[in-house]
């Protein structure tokens, strides 16, 4: 009797080892994909170059989370706090990164002003997608949701001696940028709210261009500082025109829940 009982015994212990297993795994077996890859590019993201363009990226996706939660009218207060609490986090590691990079005899002043840049365009477009997102929704809903609250910068002194200006290879650089831009500017298979919002990004490819004819026109009559502005900002505004045409793509169009649910699951229709 007894030795019949034993195989029984250590199945059950064997089960209860499961479940304690289980249960202490939970944490990451609820952990998304995205929050375990991120973790995983924090971690690989070593020199202070990756940090800041990593922590461009990571600031990126979290106002387009906030975005998407707004959409879908899932834009609480306590979403928005710990969205906040994110996004003051990925600002202190980039400027800390930042600050690293202005003591780095590796790291050039345009390199840095670019990445600077490239990280205030970013929290622009996507902060402005996110407002016209909240507009829409607030004109439908009784219940007002508030904007999300953005962290204010740390300063850091960046003493690096101005390089001198490579001027053709800066000016191809955000041409390519403007003519990618408005490449995806003319398609046509955007939903009516991408539509509506596009129209700031082509502001910004039109305030790029004239920048950039401004630098050219200040370089011919030899104004060095001029020209330095004129390349920064069309730099800027092209940057942005890109970034909200990235975060527009990540919005659905203002649909009833139930009728993107529906079109979800239409999607998934003979789908393997």
């Amino acid at each position: 009797m007894a030795s019949n009982l034993f195989p029984f015994i250590d199945k059950k212990s064997k089960m209860l080892h499961t479940q304690r297993k289980e249960a202490t795994l939970q944490p990451s077996i609820n952990m998304t994909t995205i929050e375990l890859t991120e973790k995983i590019i924090d971690k690989l993201s070593k020199t202070p170059q990756a940090k800041a363009k990593w922590e461009t990226t990571k600031t990126a996706r979290r106002i387009q989370e906030a975005t998407e939660l707004a959409v879908r009218g899932k834009l609480d207060e306590a979403k928005s706090e710990k969205i906040e609490e994110q996004l003051m986090k990925t600002a202190e590691a980039f400027d800390s990164a930042m600050a690293i990079l202005a003591t780095s005899t590796l790291a050039t002043q345009h390199g840095i002003e670019s990445a600077e840049i490239e990280f205030e365009a970013v929290i622009a477009a996507n902060k402005r997608v996110l407002e016209k997102v909240l507009e829409k929704k607030n004109e439908k809903q009784s219940k007002q949701v508030e904007m999300l609250k953005f962290p204010e910068r740390l300063k850091y002194n960046n003493q690096k001696p101005q390089e001198e200006i490579d001027f053709k290879k800066e000016r191809e650089e955000i041409k390519i940028r403007i003519e990618k831009t408005k490449e995806t500017l003319r398609q046509e298979n955007l939903n009516d709210f991408q539509k509506e919002v596009i129209k700031d990004s082509q502001g910004n490819v039109e305030w790029a261009e004239k920048n950039l004819d401004d630098a050219e026109k200040n370089l011919n009559q030899g104004s060095e500082e001029k020209v330095r502005e004129s390349l920064r900002e069309s730099y800027r505004a092209a940057a942005e025109a890109e970034f909200i045409i990235e975060a527009i793509s990540k919005v659905e169009n203002f649909e009833k829940p139930e009728k993107q649910e529906n079109k979800r699951r239409s999607d998934k229709i003979g789908t393997p």
